[in-house]
Parts: structure tokens; C-alpha cells; sequence
């Protein structure tokens, strides 16, 4: 699922299960929600670990809103163990995916759109006024 390149500093696009998990984490309601779903289509990226952490790197697509840490997701390990999923964004587009085991163990269950996720974001639903 996750394709290492035998560069580390070379881009590829994403894969079938990256891109379905980034359109998942993307899918909550969110003020620049549209922006970085048209930051998808030429997106690339770059293994950082072997869990899943990508680094993003938007080709086209206009700028959102919304700048820092966007969503959290979560989901339990085999073994009970919480894995977070962070999104970031960098000066307006996409930045990094991260994945991380609460207690720094291997991950089991690698992360995917299938698994069932708690959604947590600091970012408001809708402008305020609307």
C-alpha cells in the first residue's frame, strides 16, 4: 500500500488507498474544505516512514483558508492502542500526512479509509454569521 521510493527525496502520486484516505479525512465540513479537495487531483508525495506519514506537495489548486494542524483521526490498533492520522497544512495547501502509534510500538492495522475513524478539528463548521 505505501510505496517507498528508492529516492527519498523523490515525489510520486499518491496511490489508490492514500488518495482515499486523504478524500476521507477531507470529507468533514469545513471552512477551505473546497479548496483542498481541488489540491488532490496532481498531488504528490513522499514516504517519510514506513506507517504511512507522507509529505504533500500540491502541483495546482487554489489556496484554503486554513493554515496549521486541520484534522485529527483516529482509530484502535490490534492490540487497542490508538493510531493518530494528522493533516497538515503549510502555507495554504497540503502539507503532511502523519501517522503515529500512541505508545511508539508497530503498527498493526496500517492506515486506510475502511478503518473506522473519530474525526477531531479545531477549525469551524461554517463562518461564523452564517
Amino acid at each position: 500500500m505505501y510505496h517507498k521510493s528508492k529516492n527519498p527525496n523523490d515525489f510520486r502520486p499518491l496511490s489508490k488507498e492514500e488518495l482515499q484516505l486523504l478524500r476521507k479525512l477531507l470529507s468533514i465540513e469545513f471552512i477551505g474544505q473546497q479548496q483542498l479537495l481541488q489540491q488532490l487531483p496532481d498531488l504528490l508525495c513522499k514516504s517519510v516512514d514506513n506507517v504511512g506519514s507522507l509529505e504533500l506537495k500540491v502541483q495546482h489548486g487554489p489556496d484554503s483558508p486554513i493554515d496549521g494542524l486541520l484534522v485529527e483521526a483516529t482509530y484502535s490498533d490490534s492490540d487497542g492502542v490508538n493510531i493518530s492520522i494528522l493533516l497538515h497544512v503549510r502555507n495554504h495547501k497540503l502539507w503532511f500526512l502523519e501517522v503515529y502509534k500512541g505508545d511508539g510500538s508497530s503498527i498493526s492495522l496500517k492506515p486506510t479509509a475502511e478503518q473506522n475513524l473519530s474525526f477531531f478539528t479545531n477549525h469551524p463548521l461554517k463562518k461564523i454569521g452564517e
